[in-house]
Formats: structure tokens, sequence, C-alpha cells
């Protein structure tokens, strides 16, 4: 019995897909790969940009201890390895899953509350100065980009070879993926929400 066959939840045709033609459509194409992708990839960029500005200025971890510099400078570069076995992992996982819809589709549906969920405790990292909470910023730093994000992410790679057989269409849904996951969120994160925060820290200082 593969991973996720015995799940009822998935034995539902509520989470069948809608487009059942063997050729991709335009709205699969625009919606599914371009748009579709495209909050999970802004949260992505948004905290690869600015968490480490959330650990520096707000919870002050590199004033907290001696070795915290250290420390900040050493666990992103574990986390990457601790997220390249998971990575791995979750290939072989997805490899193994047999559900009505598929291999992929069922751990979309399952990482979008997983990032939710991984993005609040994020920040839910107490100020105290303690060993716990650097011990709390590694947990929830690898427990989002470790699991959460990389069950999204295999499944949403995937999901390109997955859709069809033809190649010509797989280029086209390649081309739309590197697109919604790469160019608009990364000028939405590069000049928008700088843009936001500063407005923002503009009203704050008027009107407090």
């Amino acid at each position: 019995m593969s991973i996720l066959e015995k799940s009822k939840l998935f034995a539902s045709p509520k989470f069948d897909p809608y487009i059942k033609s063997a050729n991709t459509s335009r709205p699969e194409k625009w919606l599914g790969f371009f748009f579709g992708p495209m909050g999970a990839a802004i949260l992505n960029i948004t905290l690869v940009s600015y968490l480490n500005v959330f650990y520096t200025d707000v919870l002050d971890l590199t004033n907290s201890f001696v070795w915290a510099a250290a420390f900040m400078a050493l666990f992103p570069i574990l986390s990457k390895i601790v997220d390249a076995v998971t990575n791995i992992v979750m290939g072989q996982i997805i490899e193994k899953t047999r559900t009505r819809q598929g291999k992929a589709r069922p751990w979309i549906f399952i990482s979008a509350p997983l990032m939710s969920i991984a993005t609040i405790l994020l920040f839910l990292v107490p100020r105290e100065h303690s060993v716990l909470q650097f011990v709390l910023v590694a947990l929830t730093y690898n427990i989002f980009f470790s699991f959460a994000y990389t069950i999204y992410n295999m499944s949403h790679t995937l999901m390109v070879p997955l859709s069809t057989s033809n190649v010509k269409q797989r280029d086209a849904l390649s081309l739309f993926t590197n697109m919604g996951v790469n160019m608009l969120p990364g000028v939405v994160v590069s000049l928008l929400f700088p843009a936001v925060l500063m407005t923002k820290c503009n009203l704050c200082n008027t009107y407090f």
C-alpha cells in the first residue's frame, strides 16, 4: 500500500482536477503554472530576503551571545544540507504516492496549510536572549525551508512532467512555471515590497 493510498480524504472526487483533457489548456497554463505558484514563490523570496533582518534587527540575535554571529553564519549552511536530504526523501515519497489525483497534486494540497503554519512559527520566536531562542530559530527555519516548502516545491516541480507527455507542451509549462516562480515574484519582492515598507514607516513617523 503506497503513501496516501489509504487516505479517505484523497479518495474523494472533491480534489480531482477539473481539466480532463490529455493536452494542457490555456487556463491550465496560466492558472496552474503561472499565477498558481506565485503566492508560494513570493513568500519564499520574501523570507529569504528579509528573515535575516528580522533575526538581527528585531530579535537582536547577533548581540545575544559571543558565539551568536558564528551561529547565524553556520546554521543556514547546515540547513541547506538538511534541505538537500529532505528534497531527495520527498522525491522518493512522491514517487511512491498513489491516489486518484495522481502523485504530486495531493502533496500540493498538504503543503498549503503546512507553509502557513510554518511561516507563523518563524515569527513566534521569543525576544528573550536565551539558548532556547537559538534552538527555536534553527527549528522553525528548517520546518519551513526543509520541510513545508520542500513538500510544495518538489510536488509542484514534478507537476510539469506529470501533466503531459508532449515535449512541446512540457517546454511551455516549464516556461510558464519559471516566469511565475522567478520573474514577477522577484519584481514584487525587490521593488514593490520595499516601497510598501517605506510608505508604512513614513506614515508611522508622521502620526506617531
